[in-house]
């Protein structure tokens, strides 16, 4: 008896013991506490675009000695792809762009350790090429009458296209809004949003005023102005027809800390810029009724005053005009003419306001101009003009003629026949042993260390020849310079009141020109007979302000080229390092086929708010 008591407690204790091993392994895994975690590098993917997707799962366990070695399952769609076993809890994976569907495509991981499977899944979302990458309004601030409408375009990827975004009125009460037509319900201001359908990303927004009908008032200001300098003056009228008088001047949105109004009570009264800001400023004239308009424009820094010449340097009877770049509107100069020959150096000042005539005489040596503003006499530059008197002779030739240097270029080298003597740059005179130029067998070379010391523009080298002892014969080269150490001009910049055009080369004939989304008048360029060459004239690239452009051509066969340029002053210089295309006044840019791009055509009219 007590031996069948023994084998049944041991039995018993035996199954006891079998039972918790059991639950033991049986509870390795927790699927409560325990997961396992996905994560991917995007979850958006553009079709095309040759994405990859990095995939990271990790296995999160209370038993951290269970997560080197387990087997993880990858899915796609439901479709099994790979097993990876874990290191220290972690696998990866990687799928290219093409590997996805367009549309939402799932991505699984499945780990079973124990009996328990633990599963995670994500979403890689996979756009269409057509997806629309950028939305902007013809418009940031427009005015309507209560009752009236007023139309807004949206450019969905640089196509106008109202049909593609999603129109909101911020403000249903003051305003609304249907496929880009805004209908002023009441006095007020209100914000008009549109989001691109297939990306809420792309979005843009025009802030819109709802007036009430002014009983035929009618307020107008001159001029119209876009940008201001710091410490900038400017006389301002407002001018009130219909049954309203002039009430006040307003300056909206707390900036004006910005400005300073003269007489705020006056119609006719000065502006003054304070300091620069690239936030547009909006400055109001109201009539007593209501009515009002308003010039909108920013402040940049002051810059200061630069005197540049065109050509620098000139022969006898020659013209050269010094102009005044970085001038205010309205500004006027005391001009100082001084001459290194009084009796040699001839000179004719006509005061055309912001430049002056000067006509070489017929001795070598140099003209200073100097001007000065008549309202601040701090704002003040020189600029010196090279004479060359004489005129070539004898049988002295030079190859080439003419020749153009830019910032960064080597050596420039120039045949000399019969025989070189000795030469001059700009009345200059170069030393042998001075390492600006060297000769052998009429070869001379003007070296990077002159060149880089010259200032942009045109530059005059006289060279004497020799056929034995003393000269016997002289001629003249000219040497353009498109940058310096001292003046760069790079990154496709005109500076702002030179006579240079700047030019482009389009890989197809050019149809249309726009600028800053803006279509711009056939006479302001002119394109060569293979219709692919454009030159934008130094006289429109002269109204420009100061800044960024880009410029989009549209070509005969439906392409979209695009391209930037700068309107910069005779002080800018590229970033540090910048190397590419330093120093390019006259700029030839081959431009690559873009295809569809986020620039905005605008209604074809000549535009004149780019005038600074």
């Amino acid at each position: 008896m007590k031996t069948m008591k023994r084998v049944i407690s041991t039995a018993l204790l035996l199954c006891i013991m079998a039972a918790l091993m059991s639950v033991s392994a049986f509870a390795a895994i927790d699927p409560v506490k325990d997961y396992i975690e996905l994560t991917s590098s995007t979850y958006e993917l553009d079709e095309g675009s040759g994405q990859h997707v990095a995939l990271t799962s990790t296995l999160v366990l209370t038993d951290a000695t269970l997560t080197g070695g387990q087997p993880v399952e990858w899915y796609k769609n439901g479709v099994y792809q790979k097993t990876e076993y874990t290191a220290g809890g972690v696998t990866t994976a990687s799928f290219g762009e093409g590997a996805f569907n367009v549309g939402p495509n799932v991505i699984r991981v499945d780990c079973t350790i124990d009996g328990h499977k633990l599963s995670k899944e994500i979403t890689i979302n996979k756009h269409a090429a057509s997806r629309v990458t950028t939305v902007e309004l013809d418009q940031t601030y427009a005015s309507v009458m209560k009752g009236a409408t007023v139309g807004l375009t949206a450019y969905v990827n640089g196509v106008a296209n109202n049909n593609a975004v999603t129109w909101v009125s911020m403000d249903p009460n003051v305003a609304s809004v249907n496929e880009g037509v805004v209908l002023g319900l009441k006095k007020g201001t209100t914000t008009i949003k549109v989001t691109a359908k297939d990306n809420s990303v792309a979005e843009a927004s025009c802030v819109i005023t709802v007036n009430e009908d002014p009983a035929g008032t009618v307020v107008t200001i001159s001029p119209i102005v876009t940008q201001l300098q710091k410490n900038q003056t400017i006389n301002l009228d407002a001018s009130v027809t219909g049954t309203g008088r002039f009430d006040h001047w307003y300056v909206a949105d707390n900036m004006g800390s910005y400005v300073t109004i003269g007489n705020s009570q006056n119609p006719h009264t000065t502006l003054t810029a304070r300091a620069a800001t690239n936030q547009p400023i909006r400055l109001y004239a109201y009539s007593d009724d209501g009515a009002s308009a308003y010039i909108q424009f920013t402040i940049v820094a002051a810059e200061s005053l630069m005197l540049e010449a065109s050509p620098a340097s000139i022969n006898n009877g020659a013209t050269s005009t010094v102009y005044v770049v970085n001038a205010f509107a309205g500004e006027t100069f005391i001009w100082n003419i001084t001459s290194s020959a009084t009796n040699g150096v001839l000179t004719r000042s006509n005061n055309l306001g912001s430049a002056v005539e000067l006509v070489a005489g017929p001795v070598s040596g140099t003209i200073k101009v100097t001007a000065t503003s008549n309202s601040d006499t701090s704002r003040t530059a020189s600029v010196t003009v090279y004479v060359n008197s004489e005129a070539a002779y004898g049988a002295a030739s030079i190859n080439p003629s003419v020749a153009t240097w830019s910032a960064g270029q080597g050596n420039l080298t120039f045949e000399v026949k019969p025989a070189f003597y000795k030469a001059y740059v700009d009345g200059k005179l170069l030393t042998p042993n001075s390492g600006y130029y060297t000769y052998y067998n009429g070869i001379l070379t003007i070296k990077t260390s002159l060149l880089s010391t010259l200032s942009s523009g045109e530059h005059s080298l006289k060279v004497y020849t020799s056929t034995g002892n003393g000269y016997d014969g002289l001629v003249y080269a000219t040497i353009f310079v498109n940058g310096s150490a001292s003046s760069v001009y790079g990154d496709n910049a005109h500076v702002r009141g030179s006579g240079y055009n700047l030019y482009f080369t389009s890989s197809d004939p050019i149809k249309e020109v726009y600028i800053s989304n803006q279509w711009i008048d056939p006479a302001n360029y002119s394109v060569d007979g293979t219709g692919r060459r454009l030159t934008l004239n130094s006289n429109f690239l002269n109204q420009l302000g100061y800044g960024n452009y880009t410029m989009k051509l549209v070509t005969q066969n439906g392409y979209t080229e695009t391209t930037s340029f700068r309107i910069v002053t005779a002080n800018y210089a590229p970033a540090t390092g910048d190397n590419s295309n330093v120093g390019a006044w006259v700029v030839l840019l081959t431009i690559s086929l873009a295809g569809a791009v986020a620039l905005i055509p605008r209604k074809k009219q000549q535009s004149t708010d780019l005038i600074g």
